[in-house]
């Protein structure tokens, strides 16, 4: 490394040039990287929707779930196959082993379920893979008045998603809601039977007038075009004019009216509305598209004023820039915490200079390769900027203390400086290739790669870049501003010589303390608390109130409209929709919900009391004891996940339902579970009509019921230049079972009554069947305390390893809690391998095995810190602690390093215990300077509020400030007393052939 310096020296201009350079391309860089959230991450899993219409759910099953569930069975990778069947809704979800390339599974499953021939009266599979890129950047709200229902949806589908659609960087846009209006014709059956007309010449005539027909696609003129057949039917009075038989118009047979879509439901702020969720494009800017769709929200409340009126209901952009401009402070005040502790210890302000310098540098550099490597600026980079702030002065501090302390006696002339640097050069080199080796098995976390390697990639460019710059601009820039700098005289710490030699006397007591703090850390982790903590603030509630599944669409309406009334009042409130139903575009997005299911989404004010509000709704919801409520709070862009789940499956329903009541009774008892609820749901009444053999054509028969009892489409007619669906209706409501038996309908011998051929059984069945790999499963939920996410996890495998469960019946245990154990064990597992990484690194350097040993000892010292530290801060280990442990592996070596280097150049010319006492004199300043530098940087981190989405929480800072400030002390103590243990009789011989050289030296005198 010191011929890279000698290089720099004798190339000045060149290194100037370099460093402009590097400025300035970082400074580019900065302007142009795209500014997001998070850094794109999938999810394994992949989610196939369908909705039948007027379905039961067994009739869903066996239409839609069954063959699904067949078709997926093979796809590769996948490690299990949950499904969701429901009145009128079909959900399977894929869930795929971590690793698996995503984009390959989901052209995979397109191509099999494509390929499946579902009956009529099943829509087509919608098919929905999860990613950070299919969250919305935007949630825009359009209300929609009583008077431009039908005109405002035109619009908005084909002037405002347009027009939002031409921003930069704007992917794709779903709207939800809206008012679908339908042309409702309205039969008499007496009117139909006087003028002797049948349904089926009325439906068959009407099919034949009204329809706009697609012609599909031709060749006209050597273009191609789409051809369609428009009935001349333009309005209600055309259509009632009608003639359906000689002088009998449909009017005189029917009533026509135009009517709302009572299928779904989506109101925003109290009114008919839709909301438009706009993505960007992989890659894109957030942040600049957040502020356009602003602006051009801005522009078309102007250009429709007084029509249509949108609002800008939520946008990450503002999340993202507060989220970036927080975490930008801590670097910020970390840079000048350090600069504060290297001028503490130089007392010299060019020197410290000299130092900070490498920092704006470095960084420059750093931004310079995450943009080559299509990285983005968010809270996961700027976080590895944050944490890395202190590291990017040490090879800096190490080199200028090293040139400050030769200069004392030597001057700053070249060759010193080059010295200087080739004294510390391997020391600092193998420091940073140790710190940046230890995110070489983050390949090994798998569940936690995608947002790791970010923040990997931003600290090993962060480091080799200090690097670079301490072994070249460091040198020159010392050169330059110190030729005429009287340097002081670099005094020796008597009080730390004083310890040093007692330790190295003392060495059995010095290893004995020190290995009961060890045991006595192992001993306190085991008892720490294992989880998380949601530090976030809330800004969404999402709730979801189903009812039970007999309760009329109306009665579902009244409700909702009665919780939008209360949610409205409450001061906190600042935008709130409200969904009833399955849209096509919920489809598009995996969504499907109960037909008796209401989903409202609250935004809050800024600073609003979320638990009021709660509370509140709480209260609403105690008038229905017999739904089911779940409310989630999240900021927008995550919430937090503290549940665990337990599946139970099995091949009997009345076996799995046994278990249930058994786990759940055994989970009762746990402190620390909040909440537990199963997805097992209430029965629902079903009427089954067993069609007597051989009195009809059940066919047939089921058609003139189907038309008796729901809307049939018939087409669709051009209303104010909208294609509007027309529904025939000749439905009588059905009071009891008795109407039912009492229909008429058309056999064999003429009109009869339903009961002549076929009997009504009355019977129960799930309204919600739940599947697991093609076996019905229950799954029961266990919210928990979240800062004892692992302990309450191992405390209920304890307790239901126990129970003794129907013959058949499996329980398996997941969620929060399996993925918390998954991932710490990963990470356990890396960080072994990144120890055994730095030791081959260490055996490379020093040719020897046993110094690598030595420096290997600092570990467990930092072990100490960091456990005492979450003790202390009584922060829980989570996931984020875990990482800060990973990278502290690479920190705590670099002070042995720098101490036992110069330890080994100091053994040619003495013998091992003045070599270990000099080193310990020279590298103390250094050392204490780069640990406390690398501390205080990270204080701002330590005590400001955890950003949404970055893994720099307060765990992993109090694990490394903690390891790292116990490690340094022990090392500059220990790492000496354990070097001597190693190497102790070589330090046996020394002294005693130092001893007789004394004697024979006195006896000469004499």
């Amino acid at each position: 490394m010191h011929r890279i310096t000698k290089w720099a020296m004798a190339n000045k201009a060149a290194i100037l040039v370099i460093v402009f350079f590097s400025l300035l391309v970082g400074i580019f860089s900065y302007s142009k990287m795209p500014r997001e959230l998070q850094p794109s991450m999938e999810v394994s899993t992949i989610s196939i929707t369908t909705v039948g219409q007027s379905m039961d759910s067994n009739s869903m099953l066996v239409s839609a779930t069954e063959p699904i569930e067949r078709a997926v069975a093979n796809v590769k990778g996948q490690s299990s196959v949950i499904s969701t069947t429901g009145d009128g809704y079909s959900q399977v979800t894929i869930k795929f082993q971590l690793g698996i390339k995503m984009k390959e599974a989901v052209a995979e499953t397109e191509k099999i379920v494509n390929g499946l021939q579902l009956p009529a009266g099943v829509s087509k599979p919608y098919i929905y893979q999860p990613s950070t890129d299919s969250m919305p950047v935007s949630i825009l709200g359009i209300g929609l008045s009583e008077q431009m229902s039908s005109t405002g949806m035109d619009k908005i589908n084909n002037e405002i998603i347009p027009r939002l659609q031409k921003i930069t960087d704007v992917g794709s846009i779903r709207n939800t809601g809206g008012v679908m209006q339908n042309v409702i014709i309205r039969v008499d059956p007496g009117e139909l039977s006087k003028h002797k007309i049948s349904m089926e010449s009325l439906m068959s005539l009407l099919n034949g007038q009204n329809l706009v027909v697609s012609l599909g696609s031709h060749v006209v003129d050597n273009t191609a075009v789409s051809l369609k057949v428009v009935g001349n039917l333009n309005d209600l009075q055309s259509l009632g004019e009608l003639n359906v038989a000689a002088d009998v118009k449909l009017s005189d047979v029917a009533k026509i009216s135009l009517s709302k879509d009572t299928k779904t439901m989506t109101h925003l702020n109290g009114q008919d509305g839709v909301v438009l969720l706009v993505n960007k494009v992989a890659g894109g800017n957030a942040v600049e598209v957040g502020k356009n769709i602003a602006s051009e929200i801005k522009k078309m409340n102007e250009d429709y004023k007084g029509d249509i009126e949108t609002s800008l209901v939520w946008s990450s952009d503002s999340f993202i820039t507060g989220s970036v401009n927080s975490m930008m402070r801590e670097v910020l005040l970390g840079t000048l915490f350090a600069t504060l502790i290297i001028f503490l210890f130089l007392r010299n302000w060019r020197m410290t200079l000299i130092t900070i310098i490498s920092i704006p540098l470095s960084l420059a550099i750093t931004l310079f390769f995450l943009s080559l490597s299509g990285i983005s600026l968010n809270v996961i980079t700027i976080g590895g900027i944050a944490v890395a702030i202190g590291r990017l002065v040490d090879d800096s501090i190490v080199v200028i203390e090293n040139l400050y302390r030769r200069s004392q006696t030597e001057g700053y002339t070249k060759d010193v400086i080059i010295d200087s640097v080739k004294d510390v050069a391997g020391a600092i080199t193998l420091s940073t290739l140790t710190s940046v080796c230890v995110f070489l098995p983050l390949g090994l976390v798998k569940g936690l790669s995608a947002m790791i390697l970010p923040f990997a990639l931003t600290v090993t460019y962060s480091l080799l870049a200090s690097l670079f710059v301490a072994i070249t601009v460091v040198p020159l820039l010392g050169h330059s501003f110190m030729k005429n700098a009287k340097p002081k005289k670099h005094k020796q710490v008597k009080s730390y010589q004083a310890v040093l030699k007692w330790t190295l006397n003392h060495k059995f007591i010095t290893l004995a303390a020190t290995f009961v703090l060890l045991i006595g850390s192992i001993v306190a982790y085991g008892v720490i608390p294992k989880g998380t903590i949601n530090n976030n603030d809330t800004s969404q509630i999402d709730i979801n109130l189903t009812l039970p599944s007999d309760t009329p669409y109306e009665t579902v309406k009244q409700t909702a409209l009665q919780l939008e009334d209360l949610v409205r009042q409450q001061p906190e409130t600042k935008h709130e929709f409200i969904h009833l139903g399955v849209s096509e575009e919920d489809l598009k997005l995996g969504s499907v919900q109960s037909p008796t299911s209401i989903a409202f989404t609250i935004f809050l004010k800024e600073d609003a009391n979320a638990d009021h509000l709660i509370d509140k709704i709480i209260t609403f919801k105690d008038q229905y004891p017999n739904a089911d409520f779940e409310y989630t709070e999240s900021s927008g862009l995550s919430s937090a996940n503290n549940a665990i789940v337990l599946d139970l499956s099995g091949s009997h329903q009345e076996d799995l339902e046994t278990a249930a009541k058994s786990v759940t009774e055994a989970l009762n008892p746990i402190e620390g579970i909040q909440k537990i609820s199963t997805n097992l749901t209430e029965k629902k009444t079903i009427y089954n009509i067993n069609v007597d053999p051989g009195t009809t054509n059940v066919s047939n028969l089921a058609m003139q019921l189907n038309m008796q009892l729901n809307q049939i489409p018939i087409g669709s007619m051009i209303l104010d230049g909208i294609a509007t669906p027309i529904l025939l209706d000749i439905t009588n409501p059905l009071q009891t079972g008795d109407n039912l038996q009492d229909l008429k309908v058309i056999g064999k011998t003429g009109e009869i009554a339903l009961s002549e051929v076929a009997k009504i059984e009355k019977t129960e069945q799930q309204s919600t069947i739940l599947r697991k790999n093609s076996h019905d499963f229950i799954r029961i939920t266990a919210t928990v305390d979240g800062s004892k996410l692992s302990t309450i996890n191992n405390q209920i495998a304890l307790e239901t390893s126990s129970l003794k469960l129907p013959d058949g019946v499996s329980l398996d245990i997941g969620g929060a809690g399996a993925q918390q154990s998954v991932d710490t064990n990963n990470l356990f597992t890396a960080m072994i391998v990144s120890i055994g990484i730095i030791y081959l690194l260490l055996v490379i350097m020093f040719k020897n095995l046993r110094m690598p040993f030595v420096i290997l000892f600092s570990l467990p010292f930092a072990a100490v810190g960091s456990i005492l530290g979450l003790i202390i801060s009584r922060i829980p280990v989570d996931t984020f602690a875990l990482i800060g442990a990973l990278m502290l592996i690479g920190i705590v070596v670099t002070n042995a390093i720098v101490l036992l280097d110069r330890v080994k150049q100091n053994e040619k010319t003495m013998i091992i215990r003045e070599a270990l006492i000099e080193a310990g004199n020279v590298r103390l300043r250094p050392i204490l300077m780069t640990a406390a530098a690398t501390i205080f940087a990270l204080l701002p981190v330590l005590f400001s509020k955890p950003e949404l989405g970055s893994i720099v929480s307060k765990g992993l800072a109090v694990v490394v400030v903690g390891g790292l400030a116990v490690s340094t002390l022990l090392t500059l103590v220990v790492v000496p007393v354990i070097y001597e243990a190693f190497f102790f009789r070589k330090s046996k011989r020394q002294r005693l052939n130092n001893i007789n050289t004394s004697v024979e030296q006195d006896q000469i005198n004499m």
